[in-house]
């Protein structure tokens, strides 16, 4: 409706919160098949004070990306294919991952992520955020940009916790970096909730 372009994604993490592995077959009408993972709290609590969430400062629109990447699809291109079968059966491989609460394989599988999103969208590693994830790799797990790239936000998973200062500094070594921010991250469980009154109305 809002002609920006993307998939269904962001709106099923945005309703349902948690950390979610969700799937759908290639028909029409798009039926989304949800399994919420259940995370230990002593996991959650782990991935508090590991992960953050940096800023790069670039602005980018998500539809520019996703319009070669979807021409490329239709055009049956083979890398594309094969790339896209790969993300799939990695998504799986996270799945484990998280299950097993082994931070070290869900940072090498971000990392493996990120190497395949840059061969759908040659365009989604900027240079500065290339400049940034160089800097930053001794200090993390795994790095990627959210979404289609290009800009935006870029998701870290430390090797230590409780890394913010640690990070602002190696990213304030570069230039070009002042608008950068670096935040915490904390996990929404309950998704989106209407409240009518002071009554809770379900959606789900």
């Amino acid at each position: 409706m809002l002609t920006t372009g993307g998939g269904w994604q962001d709106q099923v993490g945005g309703l349902m919160g948690g950390v979610l592995h969700a799937t759908s077959r290639p028909v029409l009408p798009v039926n989304v098949v949800v399994r919420r993972l259940l995370l230990s709290d002593e996991l959650v609590s782990r991935l508090r004070r590991h992960l953050l969430l940096v800023y790069t400062g670039k602005v980018r629109l998500a539809k520019n990306l996703l319009q070669n990447v979807v021409r490329n699809w239709y055009a049956r291109d083979t890398e594309v294919y094969s790339t896209f079968l790969t993300l799939y059966r990695q998504s799986f491989e996270f799945v484990g991952a998280f299950t097993k609460g082994d931070l070290e394989e869900i940072g090498r599988l971000m990392n493996i992520y990120w190497e395949l999103k840059k061969v759908l969208a040659p365009g989604a590693e900027p240079a500065l955020v290339y400049s940034m994830m160089q800097q930053l790799r001794p200090h993390v797990y795994g790095q990627h940009l959210c979404g289609a790239g290009g800009g935006g936000f870029m998701v870290l998973l430390t090797r230590k916790p409780d890394s913010q200062e640690l990070i602002r500094s190696q990213i304030s070594q570069l230039e070009g970096t002042d608008d950068v921010i670096v935040t915490e991250v904390d996990f929404d469980f309950d998704g989106v909730c209407v409240l009518v009154g002071d009554k809770k109305v379900e959606l789900l």
